[in-house]
């Protein structure tokens, strides 16, 4: 399995009402294994862990704390009931780029010894209005989805009510999506 990767792609939302609206712009993210993030970090001279065009700071994700972001990962997994004592953790997120973080979505997806599909994920969603970071864990079969309580990011009440959402897990593609869509 690769253990580190730049992943090109794009992002993209419509919405239709109450207004249309949309965007698609060009986006980067990185896949890491989070026990060999500095050997990624050494592998381009315009990257590293302080002023450099591409910056990766532990303390940029999960908590403010400055502590080893796999530590952290691993902690706040067992404290949402995954199992992941052991095996490794990858990363797929955006870093800070130019002095700037845009990450609104960092999911950790956890490899069991051996294996080379992942077993369980946590998601960190970090672009609330109300600036939480709620984690939303999911165990991975090969496809499940696991309704969770309310929606990560709460748009219009009603919506909230009667609308639960879902995530649908397929290999390392994600997808939160509302159960009445």
């Amino acid at each position: 399995m690769i253990s580190q990767a730049v992943a090109r792609g794009k992002v993209w939302h419509q919405r239709l009402v109450p207004f249309r609206h949309g965007f698609h712009y060009p986006l980067w993210l990185v896949w890491c294994d989070l026990a060999e993030v500095d050997a990624m970090l050494a592998r381009h001279p315009g990257w590293g862990r302080r002023w450099r065009p591409v910056v990766f700071r532990d303390s940029d994700f999960v908590d403010s704390r400055p502590d080893n972001l796999e530590n952290k990962v691993r902690e706040k997994a067992a404290a949402l009931g995954l199992q992941w004592t052991g095996g490794r953790v990858v990363m797929l997120g955006q870093w800070r780029t130019l002095g700037t973080l845009f990450n609104p979505l960092v999911l950790y997806l956890h490899f069991a010894e051996g294996s080379d599909q992942p077993d369980s994920m946590l998601a960190e969603v970090q672009n609330t209005p109300w600036r939480e970071r709620p984690f939303l864990p999911a165990g991975a079969a090969k496809k499940r989805s696991r309704k969770l309580g309310r929606p990560a990011i709460p748009r219009r009440s009603m919506y909230r009510l009667f609308c639960p959402w879902h995530w649908t897990i397929i290999g390392i593609f994600t997808w939160l999506y509302p159960a009445c869509a």
